[in-house]
C-alpha cells in the first residue's frame, strides 16, 4: 500500500521486513529433516553398541540459523550436532572418541559414501539438497567433562550454575588429539534465558491480539513466533554475509559466536517491548561505542565509559569477550593475532547503522537500497514487490567508519 507522497507506509515496510526475515530462517521441512536424521544416527550408533546422545548446538538450537547466501563460498546449511559418548573422560583417549563415531559411520551403508575426510573437530555427513539448498550435518564427538575441570570452570565462570553441563571435545592437530573443553548446552541455558522475556512478551502481544481463542497467556506456547531478539541476531547475520562478500573479505567476517553472545547480552539492558528494528539500533549503537576503544587509552576509555565492560581490551592491549558459557573461551582471540579483524567488524557495525538506522522513516529508494545491502538484491527481490520501491541500486559502501564521537 502506497502512503502520503507516494512512499510506501511503515506498516507496510515493516511486514516487508518481517517476510524477508522468514525466508532467510530454515523451513519446518529441513528442520523436520535434520531432526529426523540425527535421531536415526543415534539408534543406528546405539544398535552398534554405542551409548551417545547427539543433539543440536549452536543456531539450530537457538534458533537463529539464516539460510546461505547465494554469493557465498560455502552455500549449504552446516547444521552442527554434538554426538556426546556416555561414560569417564579418564577412560578415553580423545583420538578414542573421534574414531569410535567416526568409524562406526564409515562402516555404514547409509553414511560412508556421504561422508567428507576426517576435520579438526568434527566429521561431516552430506546429504541431497533439499529446497535446492545443500544440507550437511557436523557430528562433533565428545564425552562429558571431568569433575576437577567443571570445578576450575566454576571458579573462574560469571555464571557458575551453567558449568555442569561442560564437556570435552576433540581436536585433531597434525597426527595429534587433544581435549578441548566445550559447553554448548550451557550456552543454549544462557541464551534462553536471555531471550525469555522476548518470549513471554511476544506471547502476552499474540494473547491481546487473539484474546476470544484463549483463556489466558499461560494457554500460548512458547515457539509461537521468533522474538525480537531472534530476528536481529538474524538480520546482523545475514547483513555480514553479504557485506563482507561485497569487500571480498569473506575469510575475516566475523564468526555468528560473537554476534550472538554480543546481541544476547546488550539486550538484557534494553526495553522489552522494543520492536524488531529499535532493538537492532539499539544494540548496533550499544556496539558504536565500543568502535571508541580503538584509539583511547585504557584508562581514558573506562572513565568516559565506566560501565562498558562487555567486550575488554584492559591495559595490556588484548581483545576479550568472553563465552558466557565457557570462561576458557575468548570469543574474539583472534582479533588480537590481526587488528584489522577489529577494524573489519566495527566498520561493518557502522554500515548496519546506516542501512537501518531510521530505516522506516528514509526515503523509498533509500529504505529498498538499505534492503538490498543488508540482505541481496536477488534475494530482497525474490522475496518482496520492488515495484513498491524506486529501483535504485544499493551503495557499495567500503570508505573506513569513523570512532564514535563521546555522544554516542
Amino acid at each position: 500500500m502506497i502512503g502520503v507522497n507516494g512512499l510506501v507506509n511503515k506498516a507496510e515496510r515493516t511486514k516487508d521486513l518481517e517476510v524477508l526475515i522468514t525466508n532467510l530462517d530454515i523451513s519446518q521441512t529441513m528442520v523436520d529433516n535434520a531432526t529426523e536424521k540425527y535421531q536415526n544416527m543415534a539408534k543406528y550408533l546405539q544398535s552398534k553398541g554405542i551409548d551417545a546422545d547427539i543433539y543440536p548446538q549452536g543456531s539450530f538450537a537457538i534458533g537463529t540459523i539464516v539460510r546461505p547466501y547465494v554469493l557465498a563460498t560455502e552455500k549449504k546449511y552446516d547444521l552442527d550436532f554434538i554426538c556426546q559418548v556416555n561414560g569417564n573422560k579418564n577412560g578415553y583417549s580423545p583420538h578414542e572418541i573421534k574414531h569410535i563415531i567416526g568409524d562406526a559411520l564409515k562402516a555404514s551403508d547409509v553414511y560412508c559414501d556421504k561422508m567428507d575426510p576426517e576435520y579438526d573437530r568434527c566429521w561431516t555427513v552430506n546429504y541431497a539438497d533439499v529446497g535446492n539448498i545443500g544440507f550437511s550435518m557436523d557430528i562433533v564427538p565428545a564425552i562429558e567433562e571431568d569433575g576437577p575441570s567443571k570445578a576450575q570452570l566454576q571458579l573462574n565462570a560469571d555464571h557458575p550454575e551453567l558449568m555442569a553441563t561442560a564437556i570435552a571435545l576433540t581436536e585433531k592437530n597434525g597426527n595429534e588429539y587433544a581435549w578441548l573443553t566445550n559447553n554448548p548446552r550451557g550456552y543454549k541455558e544462557w541464551f534462553d534465558n536471555s531471550n525469555k522475556r522476548f518470549v513471554d512478551n511476544v506471547r502476552y502481544n499474540f494473547y491481546n491480539e487473539n484474546r476470544s481463542f484463549y483463556a489466558s497467556v499461560e494457554d500460548i506456547p512458547d515457539n509461537i513466533g521468533k522474538t525480537p531478539l531472534q530476528k536481529v541476531i538474524q538480520i546482523l547475520k545475514r547483513h555480514r554475509d553479504v557485506y563482507f562478500i561485497k569487500r571480498e573479505m569473506e575469510d575475516r567476517k566475523p564468526i555468528s559466536a560473537v554476534i550472538t553472545t554480543l546481541v544476547a547480552d546488550i539486550a538484557e539492558m534494553a526495553p522489552v517491548d522494543l520492536s524488531m528494528l529499535d532493538l537492532l539500533e539499539y544494540v548496533t549503537n550499544e556496539l558504536a561505542i565500543y568502535s571508541n576503544r580503538q584509539l583511547m587509552e585504557y584508562s581514558e576509555f573506562s572513565r568516559r565509559f565506566s560501565n562498558r565492560n562487555l567486550i575488554q581490551k584492559g591495559a595490556d592491549n588484548k581483545w576479550v569477550l568472553k563465552n558466557p558459557a565457557n570462561p576458557e573461551d575468548n570469543l574474539v582471540d583472534y582479533w588480537n593475532g590481526d587488528s584489522m579483524n577489529v577494524r573489519l567488524f566495527f566498520e561493518w557495525i557502522e554500515a548496519v547503522r546506516k542501512d537501518f538506522s531510521t530505516a522506516l522513516d528514509k526515503e523509498d529508494e533509500q529504505f529498498f537500497a538499505g534492503l538490498e545491502n543488508a540482505f541481496g538484491s536477488s534475494f530482497v527481490r525474490k522475496s518482496i514487490n520492488s515495484e513498491n520501491y524506486s529501483k535504485k541500486k544499493p551503495e557499495t559502501m567500503l570508505n573506513p567508519a569513523k570512532p564514535w564521537r563521546e555522544s554516542i
